[in-house]
């Protein structure tokens, strides 16, 4: 009985490596057969057409290789026995499933082969043989149910391209749905039996299980809610759906947010209350003053989402108070102000995993005009002051949890001017402004965020003569509400 036993054992081979490419990216080789190619060229066309429509498979054409393979016509059956030749091919079009099907005619009946390769050209994944009649709709026909079988035995219906926490995203295929269960499993290693040459199982190791979140322009969001051990998700993992016989329904509890399709939105719009800790020096001649102290006041900024890429955006905040001196000799003890910011512009976001659900990179910019009306004083070096132009910034944010989101950004001002209103100072000589801000957001309900950040700002201007440099200084503590229009 031992010795039984082992026989059998070798008759398989395990392999630990598993394929860079995935198997449910397919390719169909030139068709070859002995009756001059003529049956070969149509039968080649209507599997084409069948694997283009089809729901299991990421069909990618041959037709960047055609001309190499022309260059092999005469003994292309024997270029494709060639494994090195194979391996090129996967690797040229990134495929992980290769269809190679050859036609040997006799009298009255051909001997169909049909086999699908990995991306090493050593392994074969599915082989079938069959004698049919010579007749073209038998010949494809044949082949659609074998193609069939052999989807059936692939042992995943997407792969994770993508990790953010609990979120996945992977390649869509056509059978799923949102709402669709699936679960998560690792290559462990696969059998090969040493005598037909073909893979005859895969193991793998259950990890998590969760649901489909999101579909959109070919990729998938995913969110694993439970996990059966210690690993977490990672790139290269399979994604297993199940419970395909039931019609996938989401779950409104699950789904809180948005479905497939749900984009249909404008733009969002926010209010938020603002505490200033400001401060504005000045550098009259023989002296050098500081005031400061806190402004309230209020700000209004939209974003219009022109696309899921694209968006226009716009900003108003007022901020008044009075400051205190806090160094060098003044004439005014508690000037008041009123300061403002006014921006216009848009720009581009990248969206590694989708618009709502991964993280945004914002790459914007326009026009922005910085304001601080103080009470005036040529005395003291101080009065009303614009500075403004052009801008340039980048920021984002990323999930930390499910409902909430971490921002951030940072804006300059390369080519900015300085306007003064009362004449207390003489031309810029330069002129300089940078803003950054850090926050999050907690998402309410399905349309409105509650939010908090901190913003410091930054500003000064240096002048030829008389009042030599005044400089601005604002650290901003924003909370308010976001609404989703």
């Amino acid at each position: 009985m031992k010795i039984l036993l082992i026989l059998f054992v070798s008759f398989f081979n395990y392999n630990v490596f598993a394929e860079n490419f995935s198997m449910r990216d397919c390719m169909l080789l030139p068709i070859t057969d002995n009756a001059g190619e003529v049956l070969g060229y149509k039968v080649y066309d209507e599997l084409e057409g069948y694997l283009k429509r089809t729901k299991w498979c990421d069909y990618e054409s041959s037709s960047s290789m055609l001309s190499v393979f022309s260059k092999y016509r005469d003994r292309l059956k024997t270029h494709l026995e060639d494994p090195k030749v194979i391996k090129t091919v996967a690797d040229r079009i990134k495929v992980g499933s290769l269809i190679k099907v050859s036609m040997d005619f006799e009298v009255e009946s051909v001997l169909l082969k049909l086999e699908v390769l990995g991306e090493s050209g050593t392994e074969v994944y599915y082989k079938e043989s069959q004698r049919v009649a010579s007749n073209q709709a038998v010949i494809t026909e044949t082949i659609i149910e074998w193609l069939e079988l052999y989807s059936k035995k692939i042992p995943y219906h997407s792969r994770v391209i993508g990790v953010l926490g609990e979120q996945l995203t992977f390649d869509e295929i056509g059978i799923m749905e949102v709402g669709q269960e699936f679960e998560l499993r690792r290559f462990i290693r696969k059998r090969n039996h040493r005598l037909l040459k073909t893979v005859v199982e895969w193991d793998s190791e259950l990890i998590g299980k969760g649901k489909v979140y999101s579909i959109n322009d070919g990729q998938a969001l995913g969110i694993v809610k439970v996990y059966y051990g210690n690993e977490k998700a990672q790139s290269g993992d399979w994604i297993q759906l199940i419970n395909l016989e039931n019609k996938a329904i989401p779950d409104k509890e699950f789904f809180p947010k948005f479905a497939k399709g749900d984009f249909g939105k404008l733009g969002e719009a926010s209010i938020s209350l603002l505490l200033s800790n400001s401060s504005v020096t000045s550098n009259p001649p023989n002296n050098n003053i500081r005031y400061g102290g806190f402004l309230y006041g209020v700000e209004l900024k939209g974003e219009a989402w022109l696309t899921r890429e694209y968006f226009g955006l716009i900003e108003l905040s007022r901020t008044v108070g009075s400051y205190d001196k806090e160094g060098g000799v003044a004439q005014e003890s508690s000037p008041s102000t009123i300061n403002g910011v006014f921006k216009i512009g848009g720009g581009y976001k990248y969206l590694p995993l989708g618009f709502f659900f991964g993280p945004r990179i914002n790459f914007y910019g326009g026009y922005a005009s910085y304001s601080y009306g103080l009470d005036q004083s040529s005395t003291d070096g101080i009065g009303e002051g614009v500075i403004k132009g052009i801008f340039v910034g980048v920021g984002g944010d990323m999930p930390i949890k499910r409902d909430i989101r971490a921002f951030g950004n940072i804006e300059l001002m390369p080519f900015a001017s300085f306007d003064d209103e009362d004449s207390v100072y003489s031309s810029a000589e330069s002129v300089n402004h940078i803003s950054f801000e850090l926050g999050g957001k907690l998402k309410y309900n399905k349309a409105m965020d509650l939010k908090a950040s901190i913003q410091v700002n930054n500003g000064s201007a240096k002048f030829k003569s008389n009042v030599t440099k005044i400089e601005y200084e604002d650290t901003v503590f924003k909370a308010g509400v976001g609404f989703i229009f």
